[in-house]
Parts: C-alpha cells; structure tokens; sequence
C-alpha cells in the first residue's frame, strides 16, 4: 500500500465517520511497519534496501503518530538534504 492511498483511505473514512475503519486502516498501517522492520534485520538484506525499509518503517510511524500531518512532513523529509543524499534518484 502507498503512502498517498493510506492517506487518501484516511480521510475517505474520517468523512465517512468510519471508527471501525480507522482502527482497521491503522492495524493494517502497524502490521506493515512490524514487516519493514522485520525485513530491515533480514541478514540477506543489502546495505541499500535496508536503507529504504528503515526509512520506509519511519514514515510508516510519522504517520501512526500524527496521520493529519503527514503529507506536509512527508514533503519536508523528502526535500531534506539527508534523505536526498540517502535516495538521490527521487
């Protein structure tokens, strides 16, 4: 699942005044870090996928902390000088 459709899934059900969704969308968004992270210890993992299953597993947990804010910060962090030079093709 993309950041933008967890995002997009979010608010179609906070209009919807969907709570039962909400936890759904959000044990799905927990079940997805607890795998970036399993696959991040991974020792057939490279170094540079590793990279990107950290980073990916810290978005992931921006966004469980404060889902109203993450498009902006995601926007910040992707303009941020140390995630240019972590992903320098994005």
């Amino acid at each position: 699942m993309s950041f933008l459709k967890i995002n997009v899934t979010r608010l179609q059900l906070q209009a919807d005044n969907e709570a039962n969704g909400h936890k759904q969308l959000r044990d799905i968004v927990v079940a997805a870090r607890k795998d970036l992270l399993l696959k991040a210890r991974s020792k057939i993992i490279d170094g540079g996928v590793r990279e990107q299953l950290k980073e990916f597993s810290q978005l992931l947990t921006v966004w469980l902390q404060s889902a109203e804010l993450f498009s902006d910060w995601l926007d910040l962090r992707r303009r941020s000088p140390e995630f240019r030079k972590k992903f320098p093709k994005d």
